[in-house]
């Protein structure tokens, strides 16, 4: 499938992003930052599958003080977003914040 994001399309997609000039954006952005591309990559890694109780999967990736999870339910629908950060989460099955 060509739309799949392979690890070798998002190496690509990364390495474009170093190409970028100063004022890329027309509105004066810099260039990216090489540190910025290390750190995306670092997080990009691989992600851990944790099966789910209602018979489906929940991808997670760590990085440093960082958790990022995305729950597929069994018949592929995303069910779940989630983020902790130092002790705080949100969640898309949490309640709105007022």
């Amino acid at each position: 499938m060509e739309n799949t994001p392979t690890p070798k399309r998002r190496k690509d997609a990364l390495d474009f992003l170093l190409e970028l000039k100063p004022n890329w954006d027309s509105y004066g952005a810099p260039a990216i930052d090489p540190r910025a591309i290390m750190a995306a990559r670092a997080f990009l890694g691989e992600p851990i599958p944790v099966p789910t109780v209602n018979g489906g999967v929940e991808l997670v990736w760590e990085w440093q003080n960082l958790e990022l999870g995305v729950e597929f339910a069994a018949d592929g629908e995303i069910t779940s977003v989630f983020v902790q950060h130092n002790g705080w989460e949100i969640a898309t099955d949490d309640p709105p914040l007022n």
